[in-house]
């Protein structure tokens, strides 16, 4: 199963004066926790995975990934503890789109080399090499990472290391030593090798958030979400502090708490709303109870559905006993017509917004334009503009969301300009998603807005003492 050969990855334009590639390296030696609990090591480096996957997909987009995996004590490869970790990795490597190598670590090296150093010295130091018509090709006994038809100088050989960050400054004779920490120690980070013609540069890409800028990630769901994947509060909030977190905002949509699981997704409960009688499943007494003593650590609080009169699904009863109450609009009658009208669509959430921010009830609109991310046109502009308008009219912050589409520049520059308040959001149903605000801070470093100005644009959604 775990036999590698040589063979072509990716192939370059000879044609072509520039030579490029970029590829990302994954390791998790020494992935241990202090408490040596193994089931939870494993689970750990799957969701660092995860999380690792995600960001590869959609913000580096590599030609290659190679994870670098080091089995855990007591796991060999006859055992079925082994088999079972390796199919969990290559189920999340799967998810990449790229082309990608799973290797369990018996070498934390592979290398970079150019043909031509390779000609020089012979075959004897890389005797099994294979060189696949001027393609990247794997070297079996290290895993070496050939790049060939580019124009280097002898001296452009390096080697990267995979190994832990507890001695990064041993030197690698004859080679620029370049080491790729393990994944598993924080800050989490995994390598990124960017060569175009002679130049080569690492880069890590560190999955933590920088903890003194003091972030809080408001948009958590939980255990009781219908929606979630493997969530669980506990964990969460552990999650939180290692990836650098300030605080939490732990929520569940209104629907999911108030009402069983067919009325809410058909969604039954949007004509009548918190009157609604069908289905009704009231769950928030055992919500508050069971996330209370959490609160020294989060914001305790509920995703509020709209119904579709405007008003929001909550009991009256429960608004005090939220420390942060998002809002949302994640259904629009007319698109659920056989031929929806666009423009009644449009018109129906805008009146639906207003009254719902003039209720009074909510803090945050949640992923605002997520109704209209799949409509061809994008956002209408009227919507885009009366949006913003009504945030601000009823005082209400406008969360950075990028749980399934993004936000631009734009949206930002408007808030910003009509004095609206904004939030930052991961929205995660699953343990791998907490905290992941990487691309909500490099959209606002894209603003011109720096580290030290954060705390005059965000929201104040500190945990205050109780």
């Amino acid at each position: 199963m775990f036999d590698i050969r040589p063979v072509p990855l990716f192939s370059y334009d000879t044609s072509s004066s520039k030579k490029r590639a970029r590829f990302v390296v994954i390791s998790n030696l020494r992935c241990d926790s202090n408490d040596g609990d193994l089931d939870s090591d494993k689970e750990k480096f799957l969701l660092l995975l995860d999380r690792a996957v995600r960001r590869i997909n959609r913000y580096i987009k590599p030609d290659f990934v190679l994870i670098y995996w080091h089995r855990f004590e007591n796991d060999n490869k006859h055992t079925p503890q082994f088999h079972q970790i390796y199919e969990s990795i290559r189920d999340i490597a799967a998810k990449l789109e790229c082309l990608s190598l799973i290797s369990p670590a018996t070498q934390s090296l592979f290398e970079l080399l150019p043909p031509a150093y390779k000609r020089d010295i012979g075959e004897k130091a890389f005797d099994d090499v294979a060189i696949l018509d001027d393609r990247v090709t794997i070297k079996s006994s290290e895993l070496s990472i050939l790049l060939c038809d580019l124009a280097y100088n002898k001296e452009c050989v390096f080697r990267v290391e995979c190994r832990p960050a507890l001695n990064p400054n041993v030197p690698c004779v004859n080679y620029e030593d370049l080491v790729t920490p393990s994944i598993c120690e924080p800050p989490f980070q995994f390598g990124l090798i960017e060569v175009e013609d002679n130049d080569i540069r690492f880069y890590r890409q560190t999955l933590a958030m920088p903890f003194e800028l003091g972030l809080v990630d408001c948009h958590i769901h939980t255990q009781f979400g219908y929606c979630a994947e493997n969530m669980d509060a506990e964990k969460s909030l552990r999650l939180a502090r290692e990836f650098g977190l300030a605080g939490v905002g732990l929520v569940e949509h209104s629907g999911q708490i108030y009402f069983d699981e067919k009325t809410f997704w058909e969604p039954a409960f949007l004509d009548e709303g918190i009157n609604t009688k069908v289905g009704l499943r009231n769950r928030a007494p055992i919500f508050f109870s069971t996330l209370a003593s959490y609160r020294n650590e989060a914001l305790i609080g509920m995703e509020i559905d709209c119904d579709y009169a405007g008003n929001p699904v909550i009991m009256p009863s429960d608004i005090a006993r939220c420390d942060i109450k998002l809002g949302a609009i994640h259904w629009l009658k007319e698109m659920m017509q056989v031929t929806p009208d666009y423009q009644a669509a449009s018109e129906e959430f805008l009146f639906r917004l207003e009254r719902f921010l003039s209720s009074g009830v909510i803090d945050v609109l949640a992923h605002p334009f997520r109704l209209f991310e799949n409509w061809s046109e994008g956002v209408p502009d009227n919507v885009f503009k009366e949006t913003i308008r009504l945030l601000a009219k009823y005082d209400v912050a406008a969360e950075l969301n990028f749980h399934r589409g993004d936000q631009d520049e734009r949206f930002v520059f408007e808030c910003l300009n009509a004095g609206v308040k904004l939030t930052l959001g991961s929205d995660s149903h699953n343990l791998s998603q907490i905290g992941d605000l990487y691309p909500h801070i490099e959209l606002l470093k894209r603003c011109g807005i720096s580290d030290h100005m954060l705390s005059s644009v965000l929201a104040d959604c500190s945990i205050k003492d109780r």
